[in-house]
């Protein structure tokens, strides 16, 4: 989209896809033409700053979800070292071995 100027005038013309051919749409001159412009410039930045925003969320999100799993990694390094196991997504206290060498009959 864009200003054009013809015969030394300034018009203001749209951009569109029409069966996959690109072509140029009058939109008009003066004023409003120059108003339009600003408004489609206006939207044009504010979806780059969208663009920009959610860009940095899914950093922050993929930072959160590392942080997350290292947390978890931790968690169930402890766990092993306490001497518990999972089982079926649980936590269990692995079975005390009972019984000496020297308690056998």
């Amino acid at each position: 989209m864009g200003w054009e100027t013809r015969k030394g005038r300034r018009y203001y013309y749209q951009k569109v896809r029409i069966g996959g051919k690109v072509s140029s749409r009058y939109i008009g001159t003066g004023v409003l033409a120059e108003l339009l412009a600003f408004e489609v410039q206006e939207d044009s930045l504010e979806r780059l700053d969208w663009s920009s925003k959610k860009a940095q969320l899914e950093a922050e999100e993929r930072e959160s979800i590392h942080q997350q799993r290292q947390s978890l990694e931790a968690a169930s390094e402890l766990a092993r070292a306490e001497g518990m196991q999972r089982r079926r997504s649980e936590w269990r206290s692995l079975p005390k071995k009972s019984g000496s060498p020297s308690s056998a009959p």
